[in-house]
C-alpha cells in the first residue's frame, strides 16, 4: 500500500500509539498480531491514557473523521489577509484587517486606497509590489489549480442553502462541493461532527454570492482555517442594510467585492481587485496545521487467545488471563481515542487495538469513526500494547 504524494492522503498502514511511558518495540515480538507494538509499564490502581493515529506506509499520519478531503493549505498567499493583482479599496467609514497583510502585485502599492480610514492591525502591513507579493500570487495561482482539480463529493450545485450537504438542507459535512455560479441566500452550516481537522472545499466555476442577511456558521469543531471557497470569477457579498457574515479562504480567480459585516478568513484575489464597499471586519483564523490526523476509534479487546501470546506475556497470576474482567490491565472505553489503560492487577498482559480502514467512493482512503455510510471495508489494522502492571510479582 503506498501513500499519495499530491493529497497527503494514504491507505492506513500501521498505528502510532502515544502516551507516557508508552514506548515503540523494535523489532516486533513474534506470535503476537500487532503490526504496531508498544510496552507500557503501568502501577497497580494507575492508569496510562493512550491515544492512535493511524499512518500509511511512508509514516505519514492518515487524517480521519467523515470524509474529508486531503488539503494542501495555503502556499505564501497565506501570509496575506488581503492580496489582489490590480487595486485594494478600504471602506470610507473604516474596514479592520487583523492577523495578516494586505499586499498587492503587480500594481503599485498606490493602488491601495482608503487606507486610513480603512486600518490593518500591526504587525500587519500594507505590502507590494515585491518579491514576496509576487511569489504569494503566483502560489495563489496553484493552489486554485489544485483545489479545483479535487475529487468532488457532490456537484451540480447552484442553491447551497436548500442543498442537502450531508447533513440536511443547507448543512454540509466535510467534502468538496463544486457548482456553476454558487448562491447563499440564506445561512449555511458546516458541521464538522466533532472532527476539528475537517475541510470543506467549495468549487465554483464562475461567481459565488453571499446574500444580504445570509451567513457561513461553523458547527461542531469546525474551524474556518480550514474552509476553502474557490470562485472561476467573482465573490460578492451583498450589502441590503443587513450584515451578512463569511467564514473561509477565499481563492477568486478574478475580483472579490465585500459588502460589509465579517469575514473570518481571507480575501485573495489573483487577476482582479478587492473591495470593501462598507465596513468590512477580516479576521485571519489560526487552527491546528494541516495534516495532524484527528483521533480515531479503535475496537479493543481485553486480552488476546492464549494462542497467539509468548508464554513470557502472560499474565501472573494465570486464572486472570482467562477472564477479560480479570486481566491485569483493562481499557475503560472500547469506542474513543483517547482511551485509559488502567492497571487493575500485578502481572503482564496483552491489549489488542483493532482499526478498520475504509475506502469511500471516490477513491480516498480513511479511517472509520463509526460512520461506515457508503464506504468499503479494505483491512483491519492491528496495534498491540504489551502492558506490566507492577506492584506485585510478574513474570518476565
Amino acid at each position: 500500500m503506498s501513500s499519495n504524494p499530491t493529497t497527503g492522503l494514504g491507505v492506513a498502514a500501521a498505528v502510532v500509539l502515544t502516551g507516557t511511558g508508552v514506548h515503540l518495540i523494535s523489532p516486533t515480538v513474534a506470535g503476537t498480531r500487532g503490526k504496531s507494538q508498544y510496552k507500557v509499564s503501568i502501577p497497580m490502581g494507575g492508569s496510562v491514557q493512550v491515544t492512535a493515529t493511524p499512518v500509511d506506509d511512508a509514516g505519514v499520519a492518515v487524517p480521519s473523521g467523515g470524509t474529508s478531503p486531503a488539503s494542501t493549505g495555503l502556499l505564501t498567499e497565506g501570509n496575506y489577509a488581503v492580496l489582489a493583482y490590480s487595486a485594494v479599496t478600504g471602506s470610507a467609514d473604516g474596514s479592520v484587517v487583523t492577523g495578516g497583510n494586505v499586499g498587492i502585485s503587480p500594481t503599485a502599492l498606490s493602488g491601495i486606497t482608503e487606507f486610513p480610514p480603512s486600518t490593518v492591525t500591526a504587525p500587519g502591513v500594507l505590502e507590494g509590489p515585491d518579491t514576496a507579493t509576487g511569489q504569494a500570487q503566483t502560489d495563489l495561482t496553484a493552489d486554485i489549480v489544485t483545489y479545483t482539480a479535487m475529487t468532488a463529493t457532490q456537484s451540480g450545485l447552484a442553491d447551497l442553502s436548500t442543498n442537502n450537504g450531508g447533513g440536511g438542507s443547507g448543512v454540509y459535512h466535510a467534502g468538496v462541493y463544486k457548482g456553476g455560479a454558487l448562491d447563499i441566500p440564506t445561512s449555511i452550516t458546516l458541521d464538522a461532527q466533532g472532527n476539528s481537522a475537517a475541510i470543506f472545499v467549495f468549487v465554483a466555476s464562475s461567481t459565488v454570492v453571499l446574500e444580504s442577511g445570509a451567513s457561513v456558521l461553523l458547527a461542531n469543531g469546525a474551524q474556518a482555517a480550514n474552509v476553502y471557497w474557490i470562485v472561476g470569477s467573482s465573490f460578492t457579498s451583498v450589502w441590503n442594510g443587513i450584515q451578512s457574515d463569511m467564514v473561509g479562504n477565499i481563492l477568486a480567480h478574478t475580483s472579490i467585492s465585500l459588502g460589509g459585516g465579517t469575514l473570518y478568513g481571507r480575501a485573495l484575489a489573483n487577476t482582479g481587485a478587492v473591495t470593501m464597499a462598507t465596513a468590512e471586519y477580516i479576521t485571519v483564523p489560526t487552527a491546528t496545521p494541516i495534516g495532524h490526523a484527528a483521533v480515531v476509534n479503535a475496537i479493543t479487546q481485553g486480552s488476546c487467545p492464549d494462542s497467539v501470546l509468548p508464554s513470557w506475556y502472560k499474565p501472573s497470576p494465570a486464572p486472570s488471563y482467562a477472564s477479560p474482567y480479570m486481566a491485569s490491565a483493562v481499557v475503560d472505553d472500547d469506542d474513543a481515542n483517547p482511551w485509559i489503560v488502567r492497571g487493575r492487577k500485578p502481572g503482564q498482559t496483552a491489549i489488542d487495538f483493532q482499526i478498520p480502514t475504509f475506502e469511500n467512493t471516490e477513491g480516498q482512503s480513511l479511517v472509520d469513526t463509526n460512520q461506515v455510510m457508503d464506504e468499503t471495508f479494505i483491512d483491519t489494522i492491528f496495534a498491540t500494547l504489551l502492558v506490566t502492571v507492577t506492584g506485585g510479582t510478574s513474570i518476565g
